[in-house]
């Protein structure tokens, strides 16, 4: 008998303990789980059972910083608005004659009102999207434009982001710079300004490519 009290104790003490147990681990994790960080360089989309909380018609969007959620049913989507750069790829223009552009792009997710939101659910891999649509208007500037133009940065990253900015908005992006590495023609020389010669792996940015005289190319 005062063996079975005993037993009796024991296991009633042990479920108390884990039952404490259970619910402190259970209180920790909420409480966990009911903030979020949003790192520097980052917006934070506020989320709702799986969709963006919209406040007026409009997505709630948040700074740097630590911020409430409730746990389970609510969260932050993270998104990166700082500065990417794509790859250098290699262009080959059809003129009168064929060209070989080496260049790569500046951009990145517009910070400004809803664009966090837009660069999240609106395109589908946005980091893919934003290189094909500044290529392909580089692609365009490149055929429209004289001989001496082509190693104009500035003339041709102006083009560029006119021929784009419309499509880069609706995504909630924006095309930051060009860097114009070389234009060459396919058999022949490289098209350069005198005096700057572009060094390998390193892009010729908008201003310095537009230091020195041009060359009369057509002459060459």
């Amino acid at each position: 008998m005062i063996a079975q009290e005993i037993i009796s104790g024991a296991s009633g003490v042990s479920g108390e303990a884990i039952t404490a147990a259970g619910t402190g681990i259970l209180a920790v994790t909420t409480a966990f789980k009911s903030i979020k960080r949003v790192s520097p360089g980052e917006k934070g989309i506020r989320m709702r059972f799986g969709r963006a909380k919209m406040r007026d018609g409009k997505p709630v969007i948040v700074g740097s910083g630590m911020h409430g959620i409730i746990p389970f049913t609510h969260g932050i989507e993270n998104m990166d608005i700082r500065d990417q750069s794509t790859e250098v790829a290699e262009l080959f223009i059809d003129r009168s004659e064929q060209y070989r552009v080496l260049a790569s792009f500046v951009w990145r997710v517009s910070p400004e009102g809803d664009n966090p939101y837009k660069a999240r659910f609106l395109v589908e891999g946005v980091e893919n999207v934003v290189p094909h649509i500044c290529f392909g208007a580089l692609r365009t500037v490149m055929t429209t434009i004289n001989e001496k133009q082509m190693i104009d940065a500035i003339a041709v990253g102006d083009g560029v982001r006119q021929l784009c900015e419309q499509d880069l908005e609706a995504y909630g992006t924006e095309m930051r710079r060009l860097n114009l590495h070389s234009v060459a023609r396919s058999v022949g020389s490289m098209l350069r300004p005198a005096g700057i010669t572009p060094e390998p792996g390193n892009g010729v940015g908008p201003l310095a490519i537009a230091s020195g005289a041009i060359p009369d190319l057509a002459a060459s």
